[in-house]
């Protein structure tokens, strides 16, 4: 997810460069619940959803509250997966917060409004030309679907 993440910083900055991914071609498909603004039901463990940015989509399972298992698939079908320990907070009756910490130190913060289907996720890796604590980071808008 880091190099999915790092590229789509560096493609924003650099509307002209093409971002770089390792992985392969995902052929997984997925079908839209219609029940997210027509239910009451905005829970998330238990369920998967496809959270959709600018240059890729994660396909993420939240197994537990505190495990969920993500895989990513850029604009060119890389793909990336992994299954992470994580922070959840529910915030009210839609709304939740989430971090963890991937094993290459990257983390990833999100605040997943299911009401809304939007999503806002931060970033930060490590980067030994950043003055800042030898971190960079990317900050990103999205949107939120529940999928079966």
């Amino acid at each position: 997810m880091k190099k999915i993440l790092v590229s789509f910083a560096v493609a924003g900055l650099f509307a002209a460069c093409q971002p770089k991914h390792e992985g392969q071609t995902s052929t997984a498909s997925t079908s839209v619940s219609d029940s997210v603004g027509q239910g009451e039901d905005y829970r998330l463990v238990g369920k998967n959803a496809v959270l959709e940015y600018p240059t890729f989509k994660a396909e993420v399972s939240y197994l537990t509250d505190s495990t969920l298992h993500w895989k990513t698939t850029s604009s060119d079908g890389k793909v990336e997966e992994g299954t992470e320990q994580v922070f959840l907070k529910k915030l009210n009756e839609h709304q939740y917060f989430l971090n963890w910490i991937e094993e290459t130190g990257f983390t990833v913060s999100q605040v997943i409004d299911v009401k809304a289907g939007q999503v806002t996720a931060f970033g930060s890796f490590a980067d030994a030309q950043s003055p800042r604590g030898q971190r960079s980071s990317v900050n990103l808008e999205g949107h939120f679907r529940f999928v079966k």
